[in-house]
């Protein structure tokens, strides 16, 4: 649940920094920091990433009974 509400949060948060983004990205300061501001949005996406590998591994993929053997296997002793 805590892991759940940690991803909602970091997904709201993800929203939010992509209007910042936009709202940066119209503005002329756009024509100032182009690389500044193309590794802010490679950031953000990276933020959306990492909320979608984590939804996977700890609520979509444990339901697959082959991701569970495969975890067991990998695991150490």
């Amino acid at each position: 649940m805590i892991l759940n509400d940690i991803i909602a949060l970091a997904k709201d948060y993800h929203s939010t920094l992509m209007k910042q983004y936009i709202s940066l990205k119209d503005s002329s300061i756009h024509d100032l920091a182009i690389e500044t501001l193309q590794r802010f949005k490679n950031e953000i996406d990276e933020l959306k990433e990492s909320c979608e590998d984590l939804e996977s591994v700890f609520f979509y993929l444990p339901n697959f009974s082959d991701f569970y053997e495969t975890t067991k296997l990998l695991s150490p002793v």
